[in-house]
């Protein structure tokens, strides 16, 4: 007989499946789709669909939520993320939304420093949306973002003590994780700066992948229009203990020597944080071509497919309430004095 834990579990994951159909004008397999939402504040706000092909009203399908960097809108996030295309994704909807426009005139997610609008309660009033629309399967809840975008979604959206409980996993592309604006370049401390985050103690998977070479968000941080960033090591670190998971990592070279792999977490919650390190990757989206070491999507997708909600509320059970911290500031300088060392060893630095 089940333990009563693991029955309770199951039922807690347990939908019931009911047949929906696309609404008109939307068509799995095909172009995506152009659509609007109005939010109970009366805004209107725009977002770009993906269907699979294989889309069944009466099954249930993933979604994935992609965000743009600043400046680019969501037809370029599908094109510059492809997350569309079936090789890289065969069976799960992806919702593009689109940002607010700065003033000026950039688009912008919440975390830039001229951001204005609530873009979390954006998401959740777009997430319940789609729910009710789609045969979703609420266990497999993804977001993913470039740049500003992905600041928005490991800094913004994974910090929200409702959204990290909806979304099984979240991913970042040559993100920028802004912190206190009015900061000067001499108050900017990249590898001790407290980063923002109160999530009411939500265990997060989460995966970074950044590049040595990105000249827009480096790697090391700094002072950037009026804010401070944290370097990537100091705020991958900080997520993994708030997990309540020790700041060492296991470390690794991976795709040929060309990239450095970190991943934290032991047992049920191994590989829960995750960052890869690029010496030769720039503020891009990488393709794994031209050179390239990574493809970013297939490294998204292959973390997101490792992750339900599910698993995460399992391993969760495993990780202290709250970390020590008391590796938060020293260990992340270590990392990065590692990060420093493979760049001048390959002439990058």
């Amino acid at each position: 007989m089940l333990p009563a834990a693991t029955i309770i579990l199951a039922l807690a994951y347990a939908q019931p499946i009911q047949a929906q159909a696309l609404p008109a004008g939307v068509s799995p397999g095909t172009n995506s789709s152009d659509l609007t939402i109005t939010l109970s504040n009366g805004e209107t706000r725009e977002y770009l669909l993906h269907v699979p092909r294989n889309y069944n009203e009466s099954g249930r399908v993933g979604l994935v939520l992609v965000y743009a960097g600043r400046g680019s809108d969501s037809r370029q996030a599908e094109s510059s993320t492809q997350f569309s295309d079936p090789s890289y994704n065969s069976d799960m909807l992806v919702v593009y939304p689109q940002g607010t426009i700065d003033p000026t005139g950039e688009n912008v997610w919440q975390g830039d420093p001229n951001a204005k609008a609530d873009d979390v309660s954006f998401t959740l009033e777009l997430l319940d949306n789609i729910l009710a629309t789609y045969a979703v399967d609420e266990n497999r809840i993804y977001a993913s973002g470039m740049s500003n975008g992905g600041g928005f979604v490991a800094n913004h959206l994974a910090c929200d003590e409702d959204a990290s409980k909806r979304f099984a996993a979240f991913g970042a592309v040559s993100a920028a994780y802004y912190q206190f604006r009015d900061a000067s370049r001499r108050s900017c401390k990249p590898e001790s700066v407290k980063i923002s985050c109160n999530n009411g103690g939500n265990k997060v998977p989460l995966i970074d992948i950044h590049g040595g070479r990105d000249q827009t968000i480096g790697y090391a941080g700094g002072y950037r229009r009026g804010a401070c960033l944290p370097s990537i090591p100091h705020f991958i670190t900080s997520w993994a203990e708030r997990n309540g998971m020790e700041s060492s990592n296991h470390t690794s070279e991976v795709h040929k020597g060309n990239a450095m792999h970190y991943t934290f977490g032991e047992g049920e919650a191994a590989g829960m944080v995750q960052s890869y390190f690029v010496p030769t990757m720039g503020h891009v989206w990488p393709y794994g071509s031209n050179g390239e070491a990574l493809n970013a999507t297939d490294v998204l997708m292959d973390f997101f497919s490792e992750w339900s909600i599910e698993k995460r509320d399992k391993a969760a059970t495993t990780l202290p309430e709250t970390s020590t911290g008391s590796h938060l500031i020293s260990a992340p300088l270590a990392l990065t004095v590692a990060w420093m060392a493979t760049l001048v060893s390959i002439g990058t630095a």
